[in-house]
């Protein structure tokens, strides 16, 4: 059986440069392209079947990875860049040099010991799309809510809550009380904004709701207190069914609920979690354990938050070690099919409902 041939494959925002890496440290060849459909078709015809292509993660390898494999049928590898940073930081960078060296990682090393990142599945990356989209929106509002709010405190008007801009019709209204003050026409294109920030959000959230309507698993997720539509598309979309993972250690390493270790000799110290892994799913669990611990059906999971408070653990850090606990449950739930112990059934459709789901 021929041995396959490691390729590297560096991209650029408009080329693409590719090795194949031979035995011999000065016998490579080499293929220098562009990012357009014409430069594709030219990496496609220059590489074999026989060869494994090495990428780095980015905006996109998981399209290019896809491709390659389809019409190819290479061995596609995508690395986690963080990893391949800490390994190959050095002051010489081309993209010459950087398809090289994983090309030359990939040879060396064996597959199990590389930092490789799961190429999504089409569905999967829709997903992913839809919750950086929801979140992109969600931020540009809230930061033009928070500037509407500055200018009415610089009005003398501090009486004004940031609650009371949620509404469109609330904004209109209290608006008019700037009428004769000089913010009032920054405080008129602001909410002109947010009109517009508001009918995307509303666009994007039904697509949200469309497409967690037709997955078998919102149901299941949906029955733990805390997770509402947007924790459930980052699951489904960064971690899909669980399925590659085999332990749900490995589930919390991958979403970054671990702490840094330090050890030296007898003494070990547990700092922070790692500032690394998924930040949708870490960012969501996060929000989504504030409300399970203020839930009357938070069962265990909330008497756990609750018994590390009782021992003297700061709040915060208490909802790191719940948010950790409810990412393995989950992992424990979608394994079984089991929805959440205590979610009375009849809790669990009115929340669907709520949300529009059902």
């Amino acid at each position: 059986m021929e041995t396959r041939k490691k390729v590297g494959l560096d991209i650029a925002k408009r080329s693409l440069k590719l090795v194949r890496y031979n035995d011999s440290e000065q016998n490579h060849e080499w293929l220098d392209t562009r990012t357009t459909e014409t430069g594709i078709r030219k990496m496609l015809n220059w590489l074999k079947e026989n060869d494994t292509v090495v990428m780095e993660a980015g905006n996109m390898s998981f399209r290019l990875a896809k491709r390659i494999k389809k019409s190819k049928g290479c061995e596609v590898i995508v690395l986690n860049p963080g990893d391949i940073q800490l390994i190959y930081k050095s002051l010489k960078k081309t993209d010459a040099e950087d398809a090289l060296k994983l090309a030359r990682i990939a040879y060396r090393n064996p597959r199990e010991e590389l930092p490789e990142v799961n190429i999504p599945s089409d569905e999967e990356e829709v997903l992913r799309a839809l919750s950086t989209e929801q979140e992109y929106w969600t931020k540009l509002a809230t930061m033009n809510k928070n500037r509407l709010h500055g200018l009415f405190h610089q009005s003398g008007l501090t009486t004004i809550t940031k609650s009371q801009l949620k509404s469109s019709r609330n904004r209109k209204r209290i608006l008019e009380l700037l009428k004769n003050s000089t913010s009032y026409e920054p405080a008129e294109r602001l909410v002109r904004s947010l009109e517009n920030f508001d009918i995307e959000l509303r666009s994007v959230n039904e697509q949200i709701k469309n497409k967690l309507r037709n997955n078998d698993q919102t149901r299941l997720l949906m029955s733990m207190p805390g997770i509402g539509p947007i924790t459930v598309l980052a699951i489904l979309g960064y971690l899909g069914n669980f399925s590659r993972f085999s332990h749900a250690k490995q589930v919390s390493h991958y979403s970054g609920f671990v702490p840094r270790i330090d050890q030296s000799g007898d003494s070990s110290y547990y700092g922070p979690i790692i500032k690394r892994g998924c930040k949708p799913i870490k960012r969501a669990l996060v929000q989504g354990a504030w409300a399970l611990v203020k839930s009357p059906h938070g069962g265990e999971l909330r008497d756990f938050y609750e018994r590390l408070c009782n021992r003297g653990k700061n709040k915060r850090v208490a909802i790191i070690a719940t948010s950790r606990k409810m990412l393995t449950t989950l992992y424990g739930m979608m394994k079984t099919g089991n929805i959440f112990s205590s979610m009375p059934e009849e809790m669990l459709n009115k929340k669907l409902k709520y949300y529009g789901l059902i």
